[in-house]
């Protein structure tokens, strides 16, 4: 990333007086070049600001029904909204990890060119994602005369992305005397290059998995590579592994996490019936650390009025416009969460890789080992991971007639722990819901396109569909909402079309 600095001037005046003059006009508090590790956090700082900082994102969260909605909305899905903020600001940080693995590639430093090939995977896969069919082989290509790239099939896309993970792996030197990276400057790893390369394998298992509902075969072949392997491709083996960015400075006053704001000033999120039921119903101890008591329990119980404590989700959408809830009489956020100003938003975890390898095994695959081990160890390491502590309650939960694995129903109850565990991984719990079909959501009104179900995907950005070559894709979508997604089997998703008023549930402690 250059800056050159033009100097017009007359060739006349200064011929005879231009010897050193370059070296005597550089501003060394604005350098020519910009370093690795600026652009590096930089880029980082940016994506995760869009992705990952638990903004709602297109109001994913209530897509994926972490979230709920308070009142009526007649389009709960608006099928035009301007998503152009979102794409402008994917494209300038894929374009400036780009510009940092072409550095790396001139400066010789094999370790921040595999970062910034991990980093543009990973905002190409959720880009994908979100709208399908991308521009991807032509991307970033604008100062080679390429302004309107073609768009790239979501097979396609994936596949190379795969191949770009792999070859990132074999690329990272985790050598005490190799290349070394500003661990203050990397919000992911840290500097970490052992880490790096956990990431990169841990991210490909979750696309492999991705394409295992239309491409078993090589699924299958991928996932076995990964974990028979763990000396070539060493994956997240523990909680300390897990990849999760902090938005904290040197005091809780200078947290930059959006979320943590709006809640200490009052803004509060409801959660979903839908995750209420399935963590109160079983008595699931991260309860108490993802959800809050109703804010109406909590004072009654306070008062003396009321003994127990109650727990009852918004709906994710609600069945007319005389059906309202009060933010105080439905759970919100649990403040283990909303508060917690040293809180890592999850990037990618431990416990996703065991329930990526418990399903990789449900469905045949050797991934060295059984899919009830990897299922409970999933479990226990996202207990842990949000801050359960308590051995006996971890074991007690485990042994719930809804918990133990049963091999007829497996793949349902591996991802159902799986959606608990990435509560706000809004974009990876949307891409797992469609590509599978579970959890199986509460009733959702589409309001204008009803017929059509649950969304496959986000709407192009209008500036996407200004490209020329959006022609090529747009037969592809339904009123930018559906349409078929290439990773996804099944695109209609599994809804309870009835509308059901939420449980309440009560608890004597909170």
């Amino acid at each position: 990333m250059k800056k050159y600095i033009y100097l017009f001037i007359s060739i006349l005046v200064f011929t005879a007086c231009t010897d050193g003059f370059e070296e005597m006009n550089i501003d060394p508090n604005r350098p020519v070049t910009a370093s690795s590790s600026s652009m590096m956090l930089a880029a980082q700082r940016s994506i995760t600001r869009t992705l990952l900082d638990d903004n709602n994102i297109f109001t994913m969260l209530n897509w994926v029904q972490y979230n709920g909605s308070l009142g009526y909305r007649d389009q709960t899905y608006d099928f035009d909204w301007n998503t152009d903020q979102t794409y402008n600001n994917v494209a300038l940080t894929l374009n400036n990890f780009e510009l940092l693995r072409k550095q790396a590639i001139e400066d010789n430093h094999e370790n921040y060119e595999a970062i910034a090939m991990i980093m543009k995977a990973w905002v190409f896969a959720n880009f994908t994602e979100m709208n399908g069919d991308i521009p991807y082989s032509e991307a970033l290509k604008g100062t080679e005369g390429i302004l309107y790239p073609k768009f790239d099939s979501q097979e396609s896309i994936y596949r190379d992305i795969i191949l770009k993970l792999k070859e990132a792996n074999e690329k990272i030197n985790v050598d005490q005397n190799g290349p070394k990276v500003d661990s203050g400057s990397d919000l992911y790893c840290q500097g970490d290059m052992l880490k790096w390369k956990k990431f990169a394998n841990s991210l490909r298992a979750r696309l492999y998995l991705r394409m295992s509902e239309v491409d078993e075969t090589t699924a299958k072949e991928g996932l076995e590579e990964i974990f028979q392997n763990p000396d070539m491709y060493p994956v997240l083996m523990e909680n300390a592994d897990n990849v999760g960015v902090k938005f904290i400075g040197e005091s809780s006053s200078s947290n930059t996490n959006v979320f943590v704001q709006q809640t200490n000033s009052g803004t509060l999120r409801s959660v979903s019936s839908t995750i209420v039921e399935m963590l109160c119903e079983n008595n699931d101890p991260r309860r108490t650390i993802l959800l809050n008591a109703t804010q109406q329990s909590i004072d009654s119980v306070n008062a003396g009025k009321w003994s127990e404590y109650e727990y009852v989700g918004a709906p994710p959408a609600v069945k007319s416009p005389f059906n309202s809830f009060e933010i105080k009489k439905v759970s919100t956020v649990g403040d283990d969460i909303a508060l917690d100003y040293h809180r890592p938003v999850d990037v990618i975890t431990y416990a996703e890789v065991l329930f990526i390898r418990a399903e990789a095994a449900a469905k045949g695959f050797n991934v060295e080992g059984n899919a009830s081990d990897f299922y409970y160890q999933g479990i226990e390491a996202s207990m842990k991971k949000w801050g359960v502590s308590d051995q006996s309650l971890i074991d007690q939960y485990l042994s719930e007639p809804f918990v133990i694995f049963d091999a007829n129903t497996g793949v349902e109850q591996i991802i159902n722990q799986r959606y608990i565990d990435q509560f706000h991984q809004a974009l990876n719990t949307f891409a797992m819901i469609r590509r599978s079909g579970y959890p199986k959501l509460k009733f959702v009104s589409i309001g204008f396109a009803n017929e059509n179900g649950y969304p496959d995907r986000v709407p192009y950005a209008f500036n996407m569909r200004g490209n020329p070559n959006y022609r090529d894709v747009e037969s592809q979508v339904v009123k930018n909402l559906w349409g078929k997604m290439w990773f996804a089997k099944e695109t209609t998703v599994n809804l309870e079309q009835v509308y059901q008023d939420p449980i309440v549930y009560k608890f004597s402690d909170n």
